[in-house]
């Protein structure tokens, strides 16, 4: 089994007024996925490579940078709720 570690990051972050959002229809899984480098927070990770990336919304800051990053336009920002 593979195992996964996760850094911590403040609370602050929940605080965001967006979050990123993977639309898995135009997300092409790519091997070396730029969101999940672009991502400042560490937000962004893959379990498995036959899987879309996800995002953890409790350390997405929103700022966006994965929306820029990924060339499919595979990742919005939506209103956080």
């Amino acid at each position: 089994p593979k195992i996964l570690f996760f850094p911590v990051f403040l609370p602050h972050c929940r605080l965001a007024s967006y979050i990123a959002y993977v639309q898995v229809e135009k997300c092409r899984y790519c091997e070396d996925c730029p969101p999940i480098r672009a991502c400042p927070s560490k937000a962004f990770s893959r379990i498995d490579p036959d899987y879309p990336a996800f995002i953890n919304i409790e350390w997405c800051l929103g700022c966006g940078e994965c929306v820029k990053a990924c060339p499919y336009r595979a990742v919005t920002l939506v209103e956080r709720k």
